[in-house]
């Protein structure tokens, strides 16, 4: 062996290595917790999500009324309106 500091020696190391190597696949790790995190960016597709959402529950509610009322007209039946 020469005293070049680029030279690994290997004997021995490598059995030790491997027993290491073999410990750690059949060792199960504990589940890691991570905290729950939330972003701006989160926190504006929810907004904009929920908004759509409101908007679009508006606008179906309002072509429901609107059909019920062409239909009363069409058919005649009296509306309580004053």
């Amino acid at each position: 062996m020469t005293d070049e500091p680029n030279e690994v020696s290997y004997t021995g190391d490598v059995a030790q290595t491997e027993r290491a190597a073999r410990r750690a696949v059949v060792e199960p790790r504990p589940p890691t917790i991570s905290e729950l995190r939330l972003t701006v960016g989160d926190g504006f597709k929810f907004g904009c999500g929920l908004m759509m959402a409101v908007g679009i529950a508006l606008l179906a509610g309002l072509l429901a009324l609107s059909i019920g009322f062409l239909l009363a007209s069409l058919l005649g039946i009296p509306l309580p309106i004053a």
